[in-house]
């Protein structure tokens, strides 16, 4: 049969969208449809079984071992063992038509396993010729030794990492791992990876829960010595001086990700203003902190120059802040990120103790120590302004009136933090100051807002319907839920969740409880 020169990649398209049942019956059916389904079946592989069927064809080649593993509710794990030398030819199937398939690697835990001698045999076979066994293989995940001990024991572990060069040829790119423990044949190894491969694009160095993890000295040494010019995206578990210094050198770096528990490792931020250099971190565009401390985002912030490309910045802090913090790290970001690219602002506090945690009101409250977000007023392309943090925020009619114009393209706008021990402040506006973000922001789909409901009635309102899809309303005074429920049916019909602050439980809570259960 006769194809359009458009059909294998329709096919391959097919493919894609597939699982392996049915990919296994699509290369059985015809020879058209055989290369493009053991493309995708071999694309992605997540165990060693595929390398394992090529070369069981040989029934002598194996011996079996049970292994019982050191984890609860696992099954046994069949470890095999080479009867004989392996040969190439024993390999040839596989290297001929599956090895230059693979594109990514990604392990986990398996039930069977090669044995270190195997490897050895493996290693022997084919001289140890780097990515011999994946040839084009584009991606790996380097298994930890933790998943390693639980399949093949601990010896295993500290043997098998100088074998799995194997895999990796010159096509590499990306590259993940985590810290490890102190084993110095899998250090080793690591070390040697990020070496040699200075063309990596992509680099992402976990933290790890081994025992006895290197800490810091593993990610300093990896990212201090090395060029990696070539990287555009990497994620560390921390940073420190010196690896900031490292990376705001590196030309394509895109996108820097940390996402850790380490905290103290940047110095103070009055330190640090004869280090900017011009054209530090010069391509990079997306900025992700996780668990860290709101001074050690502001430090970090102090070694970008505010003529960078940063489109989004994320952060998530994991200790509470005071104000003064908070307001630091808010000037910090309106003075260093540049106006003209920022589209992505977001900067929360995570508490693991929400759910266990109730403050009650102080008996003296000072309304007057809040949050001033005015210095963020002119990022005009600002499209996600989030800030959920364990304060309160600066809201009053002035900024109200300055938000339309100073955020044109705002499609979500989150002014509140779901923080259970955060007190209560009234608010200074009410359902016309709501009305009027949503008449002046056209693309807006999701709000944050406290504000009074007292005044609402179900009028239709200029402007209306709205296309808002999420309001989230916090702690706002409401005294009748079936009014709120006929404004909301009256102007923004198509919104999909709305949604008050339910702890602590009070009247307030409840009636915003009866209105997202009405509403739904």
């Amino acid at each position: 049969m006769n194809y359009p020169p458009l059909a294998q990649e329709v096919i391959r398209n097919i493919c894609l969208h597939m699982q392996d049942p049915a990919l296994f019956a699509m290369a059985m059916t015809c020879q058209d449809f055989l290369e493009p389904a053991l493309d995708t079946l071999w694309c992605e592989l997540s165990s060693w079984k595929p390398l394992i069927s090529c070369l069981s064809s040989a029934k002598e080649l194996w011996t079996i071992r049970q292994r019982q593993p050191s984890e609860r509710n696992r099954g046994t794990i069949k470890v095999l063992y080479p009867r004989r030398v392996i040969t190439l030819e024993d390999l040839s199937r596989y290297l001929t038509h599956y090895a230059p398939r693979i594109r990514s690697i990604r392990l986990g835990y398996n039930t069977t396993a090669l044995s270190i001698e195997a490897w050895q045999a493996l290693h022997l076979a084919t001289d140890g010729k780097y990515g011999v066994l994946s040839p084009l293989l584009t991606e790996f995940a380097w298994p930890s030794p933790k998943t390693i001990i639980a399949i093949m024991g601990e010896e295993a572990a500290r043997q098998i990492s100088p074998y799995i060069s194997l895999f990796l040829g010159d096509s590499i790119t990306t590259l993940s791992f985590g810290i490890p423990p102190p084993l110095p044949r899998h250090t080793g190894s690591l070390e040697e990876a990020v070496e040699r491969y200075p063309r990596l694009r992509c680099l992402i160095i976990g933290s790890s829960s081994d025992e006895g993890g290197l800490g810091g000295a593993f990610p300093e040494r990896c990212i201090t010595s090395n060029r990696l010019e070539y990287l555009e995206e990497l994620t560390l578990p921390f940073v420190t001086t010196s690896m900031v210094r490292h990376l705001a050198l590196l030309p394509h770096l895109k996108a820097l990700n940390i996402r850790g528990q380490q905290k103290g490792f940047i110095t103070p931020s009055q330190t640090v203003g004869s280090d900017l250099i011009h054209g530090s971190f010069p391509s990079l565009n997306s900025l992700f902190i996780h668990w860290t401390t709101a001074s050690e985002f502001r430090n970090l912030l102090h070694y970008i120059p505010p003529t960078n490309v940063i489109s989004k910045v994320r952060c998530f802090t994991g200790e509470p802040a005071s104000l003064f913090e908070y307001q630091e790290a808010i000037d910090t970001i309106s003075s260093h990120c540049n106006p003209l690219t920022l589209e992505t602002l977001v900067f929360e506090h995570m508490d693991v103790n929400y759910g266990f945690s109730r403050a009650d009101e102080p008996l003296e409250l000072d309304i007057t120590q809040e949050l001033n977000i005015s210095s963020l007023f002119h990022f005009r392309n600002l499209q996600i302004l989030t800030l959920g943090l364990d304060v309160n925020i600066h809201v009053t009619s002035v900024e109200i009136a300055a938000i339309p114009a100073a955020f044109p393209k705002i499609k979500v706008l989150d002014l509140w933090a779901d923080v259970p021990k955060l007190t209560f402040h009234p608010p200074r506006i009410d359902h016309t100051h709501f009305v009027a973000i949503l008449q002046g922001c056209p693309a807006l789909v999701k709000l944050a807002l406290v504000f009074d409901t007292s005044r609402m009635s179900g009028a239709i309102v200029p402007g209306a319907p709205f296309p808002l899809k999420f309001l989230e309303v916090g702690k706002s005074p409401i005294y009748s839920p079936a009014t709120v429920i006929s404004f909301l049916k009256a102007n923004i019909p198509d919104l999909y969740m709305v949604r008050g602050c339910l702890h602590p439980q009070s009247i307030t809570a409840r009636r915003w409880e009866e209105v997202c259960r009405r509403w739904r």
